[in-house]
């Protein structure tokens, strides 16, 4: 290594020995070998630190920081303060990197110098002891990807919620300011770091392809837990405050925020339980009310869908139990039973809409992680006459009744919410059973 590391990542760790040698071998491992790895250990009890020590005694890339504060965001502020690197990454303990992130993110960040340069997310986890996966895309804007951006030129957007995926210039965060919120714990500290590195970055670079592998069968993960219902309210205060101390006035970043704070207090609080909605939907009731003196509702901030949700709870205390069933956050599951049903079956994809493609991408991701092709995607169908005969990403589009007789065996895929009951109905009705029916 160069006497100093073009790029620090730091690791942050707290009683971490189940995943932590996989994590420390993704960021050890790298192709790109001019970095520093930070490990901030929050004062783990279990075995964390003798794995620490052993990774530390056979890498001198790795240094072990001690931090008795066991505030995820408190680890990350050190981390970032004590990183030598131009550029500086974040690794979760229970994460690991795609072996070729830094090479492919520093490449870009050492010809452009972009305050920010990301990539995209696989989320991961173990099924069968295979790792499997499939890609996300981070930047909803398929424009956003492979170019230099300069933010001024750009509509004010929050293009990603993503902390990991990415590479931050040093100098950018200490001259905007911006640090990780220290609330105890580690719950939704992400979110601000995340909003404001977007939100004040004057330019950025996101390539399209995945760089981070996010761990979603960790049962510990603190997005899973119905005991921190107060913390999403937190972490949306310490943003407002942000904003606030910075004396940003601009409407188009304000409206951006707003956007974010409900569109994350709608998500969570169909995540919750019933006892975790009651709890969680008084805070949301007076944060809601309170910002509705800034003339929130009725502007278009909003989807019209997200608009009439607010709206409706507004009116009805009850109407989140009214019209939304809890949500299994902890996606994992599904996607196991999924696999389940699908896996050395052929499998129909019933509806070639953007559900349809989406579920299509997820499959064939996760077929890769099988090496003896266990999973595989035959055709689409779809009951709009129109797309019968095309071909979409690969596969040919059939009518219902067509599917149904050239693969009668198959594992039928519904991919559409609002008419699947419908949908399911009429698969039955050509002889489909049930236990062939999948979402």
């Amino acid at each position: 290594m160069k006497n100093m590391p073009d790029v620090s990542i730091v690791v942050t760790v707290h009683n971490s020995e189940t995943y932590l040698e996989e994590c420390l071998n993704s960021v050890c491992r790298q192709t790109y070998k001019n970095i520093e790895i930070l490990c901030v250990d929050g004062g783990s009890k279990d075995n964390s630190p003798g794995i620490l020590k052993k990774f530390a005694d056979a890498d001198s890339r790795i240094k072990i920081i001690n931090d008795p504060n066991t505030s995820y965001g408190h680890k990350l502020n050190l981390g970032f303060e004590l990183a030598k690197g131009k550029y500086v990454g974040i690794l979760e303990s229970d994460d690991r990197l795609c072996l070729d992130m830094v090479e492919n993110l520093y490449r870009i960040a050492d010809q452009y110098r972009p305050d920010v340069v990301g990539g995209n997310v696989r989320r991961s986890f173990d099924y069968e002891k295979a790792w499997v996966g499939y890609e996300v895309q981070v930047y909803k804007n398929p424009s956003y990807y492979n170019r230099f951006i300069v933010k001024s030129m750009e509509p004010i957007q929050y293009a990603h919620g993503s902390i990991y995926a990415s590479l931050y210039k040093k100098s950018f965060l200490a001259t905007k300011d911006i640090k990780v919120n220290e609330t105890p714990g580690a719950a939704f500290q992400d979110q601000g770091f995340s909003f404001l590195t977007d939100i004040l970055a004057e330019t950025a670079y996101y390539i399209d392809k995945p760089v981070y592998e996010y761990r979603i069968d960790n049962t510990g993960s603190s997005v899973y837990d119905d005991r921190k219902i107060f913390e999403i309210v937190w972490e949306m205060r310490f943003i407002e405050q942000e904003l606030k101390r910075k004396e940003i006035t601009d409407p188009n970043i304000w409206n951006e925020f707003w956007y974010t704070k409900y569109l994350h207090f709608i998500d969570r609080m169909k995540c919750f339980s019933k006892v975790g909605r009651e709890q969680f939907k008084r805070a949301f009731e007076s944060e809601l009310r309170a910002d509705m003196q800034h003339g929130i509702l009725g502007c278009g901030i909003f989807k019209e869908g997200q608009e009439a949700i607010l709206q409706g709870f507004l009116a009805d205390p009850f109407y989140f139990e009214k019209n939304f069933e809890q949500v299994d956050s902890m996606s994992v599951k599904k996607i196991g039973m999924v696999l389940g049903q699908i896996l050395d079956k052929p499998v129909v994809i019933f509806g070639a809409g953007q559900k349809g493609k989406y579920f299509c991408r997820i499959l064939k991701d996760l077929g890769r992680s099988f090496r003896d092709g266990r999973l595989e995607v035959t055709c689409f169908c779809d009951n709009a006459p129109e797309l019968e005969g095309k071909t979409i990403m690969g596969k040919p589009v059939l009518s219902v009744e067509q599917a149904v007789e050239r693969f009668p065996e198959a594992i039928f895929a519904v991919a559409n919410v609002q008419n699947s009951k419908d949908m399911v109905k009429q698969l039955k009705t050509y002889g489909i059973r049930e236990e062939n029916i999948c979402f």
